[in-house]
């Protein structure tokens, strides 16, 4: 299952935030039944797909790049 690899900004609550502006990665599994990987046949479509290639993609891979020194904004939200 192909995977996004997300580079972000640590907080100091631990959670990572995608950096605004930047764009996602594909670690790409080479699974020929992933939609998303580059060896799905573009032949396959409709039902067949459906029904027997991976649909979702698997959890994101975070990639923390800067440490900031504040909580996130969920966490910032909650502690309101």
């Amino acid at each position: 299952m192909c995977q996004e690899i997300l580079s972000g900004n640590v907080h100091t609550c631990g959670h990572v935030s995608a950096q605004p502006g930047s764009n996602a990665l594909l670690n790409d599994c080479f699974n020929a039944r992933c939609r998303y990987s580059e060896r799905h046949p573009s032949t396959c479509s409709g039902f067949e797909c459906s029904s027997q290639c991976a649909q979702h993609m698997g959890s994101p891979i975070l990639n923390p790049t800067d440490r900031v020194p504040y909580p996130c904004h969920s966490c910032s939200d909650a502690a309101r």
